[in-house]
């Protein structure tokens, strides 16, 4: 089951406000007490009321009964409307996508047939019950609604949440802890032998708990008299496993072995965070899941929250995540519309990531605002002779540079790779990356990698068979640049001394030396540049044929990234 609608009216800020094709991750974006976290709240509410299936049927109405802390009308239902609506209510739907197999437990369970969706409707007012009914038009809706409680154990049955609120104490981590040991612990009911020590534990301890009986039967006698018929003490299974859950203890040894409650409140936060997904990925449940977290960057350092991105980005795939923020680092930059806007009590799918910068107070140049797609190459010469050779292999690639939608980011060396990507996710900006195959591109990769910044299918890498190291200028045919070099240099670099199994400035290097010829790091720059304007003169001959797989390869990762909804 996967939750496609939810819609609000009339609760605490939001008049009205719907949340339509929910993807993977939604993300809710927006300034300070606009509503987002009373939309995630909202959401965890009338997911537990349809997961608790406490139904009361009326005669008109079919109800589910609140716990107490649920909704309070005078506090939930919006101020300024009571006077005027002293009976006002407050409505929710949530619409659900089944699949195929679902649809066949659906009408095996319900006894009722769907096409695919399940909307549900619940209103609260000032009474101790919600009112459920089917939000389908006609009788089928009607007849489903008759049906609550069976809906609700379908919907117990094939769909969990988790709740994940921006306050995380060692309070909060325990609670998760001692749900994870209770949920474990009630696996061993299954087993034999766990099960015939607990019958010899219950053996040992009854007498124990007679004899208090005994005791308070006597103190009640007293005063209850003949009335009073026997006094019994029992502990079961399930209350003994809740009270060893409720015993475990946190200690976290992270150079030094501290209670979680020392600890400081980034640790509780990610301990929190990390306990309830970790305990997702290990699930076994057939149940989808939805996860609801608010701010999960609270009180994290910056590798932190890269590291939080990476553990969420591995749930989406089979979890359903639902999450508040104000970090850029959150934002889902490839899928705009994922980001819904919670602003002045409405909200809205963003409509580009100029928007969301707005709304995050984020300023970017010029050129990164308006490009979909950030090209970081480690100099200027990499991007002269890119321009040029891109739009010759790729009539997209051409038409995204003529745009702006599609622009380059050099950051003047392999070194400077981690402290650019971070900028660059701060700003917003989708990026793909071309390093050489050198000792400084692979470190400045392996280091953003450890930072969660990039991945392999984030990265071109100027790998060259049969070379140790490769740069740039190894994917150019010598052509291009042999008539510069026998006019800059009189030298021809078709000779042997310039072969080998180096990189391209460590072959010339060794190969003018040997010539006699002195090469700085200022010519070695110069020339760089100058190769770099010679492949803007003729792009489709720049290209080593046994090596124009790599450009090959690259442009096809660019035209992927540029259209990836």
């Amino acid at each position: 089951m996967k939750l496609t609608h939810f819609g609000i009216e009339d609760y605490r800020s939001m008049s009205r406000a719907a949340f339509d094709d929910l993807a993977n991750v939604t993300t809710l974006i927006g300034p300070n007490n606009e509503g987002k976290s009373n939309v995630l709240y909202a959401l965890k509410m009338c997911l537990e009321l349809l997961r608790s299936g406490r139904i009361a049927s009326g005669r008109e109405t079919i109800r589910i009964r609140l716990d107490t802390y649920a909704y309070d009308w005078e506090a939930d239902f919006p101020v300024k409307k009571q006077k005027t609506n002293p009976e006002g209510w407050t409505t929710f739907e949530l619409h659900f996508l089944l699949t195929d197999q679902e649809m066949l437990r659906f009408s095996a369970s319900v006894k009722s047939k769907l096409n695919g969706i399940l909307p549900i409707q619940l209103r609260l007012s000032s009474g101790p019950y919600a009112e459920f009914r089917v939000a389908k038009p006609g009788k089928g809706g009607k007849a489903l609604s008759n049906k609550a409680e069976r809906i609700c154990r379908f919907i117990a049955d094939n769909l969990d949440f988790a709740y994940v609120p921006a306050i995380r104490t060692a309070e909060t981590s325990h609670e998760l802890v001692n749900e994870l040991v209770a949920r474990e612990l009630r696996l061993l009911e299954k087993d034999n032998q766990y099960s015939r020590l607990q019958q010899e534990l219950t053996k040992l301890q009854q007498p124990v708990l007679d004899s208090i009986a005994t005791k308070i039967r006597a103190n009640l006698k007293g005063v209850l008299g003949n009335s009073l018929r026997e006094v019994k003490i029992n502990l079961p299974t399930r209350n003994r496993l809740r009270a060893v859950a409720r015993a475990a203890q946190i200690t976290i040894d992270d150079g030094a072995a501290t209670s979680l409650e020392r600890k400081g409140d980034g640790v509780k936060s990610l301990v929190a965070i990390g306990l309830l997904t970790n305990a997702l990925q290990q699930s076994e449940s057939t149940k989808d899941i939805i996860l609801l977290i608010e701010e999960p960057e609270s009180h994290l350092h910056p590798k932190a929250i890269h590291q939080l991105k990476d553990v969420l980005d591995s749930l989406k795939e089979d979890r359903q995540i639902i999450l508040t923020t104000h970090c850029p680092a959150l934002v889902n930059r490839s899928n705009v519309p994922s980001n819904r806007i919670i602003s002045r009590n409405k909200a809205a799918p963003a409509k580009n990531l100029e928007q969301l910068r707005e709304i995050l107070g984020v300023r970017a140049s010029d050129n990164l605002r308006h490009a979909a797609l950030i090209v970081v190459v480690e100099g200027t010469e990499d991007e002269i002779a890119l321009r040029a050779l891109l739009p010759h292999y790729s009539t997209i690639l051409k038409a995204a540079l003529e745009s702006g939608s599609l622009t380059f980011e050099p950051i003047g060396g392999a070194s400077k790779l981690s402290y650019s990507l971070n900028l660059l996710q701060t700003l917003l900006c989708n990026y793909y990356v071309m390093l050489d195959d050198d000792k400084e591109g692979r470190k400045a990769f392996e280091e953003a990698k450890a930072d969660s910044l990039i991945n392999q299918a984030q990265v071109t890498m100027t790998l060259c068979q049969g070379m140790t190291e490769a740069e740039f200028e190894d994917l150019l045919d010598e052509s291009v640049y042999r008539d510069y070099f026998q006019k800059t240099y009189n030298v021809d670099v078709t000779w042997k001394i310039f072969g080998g199994k180096a990189k391209w400035s460590d072959r010339i290097k060794a190969g003018l030396t040997k010539a006699g010829k002195p090469w700085t790091d200022g010519d070695k720059q110069k020339d760089k540049a100058e190769i770099a304007k010679l492949v803007t003169e003729a792009p489709g001959a720049a290209v080593h044929p046994e090596r124009v797989q790599v450009l090959k390869t690259f442009v096809a990762s660019l035209e992927k990234a540029l259209h990836t909804p």
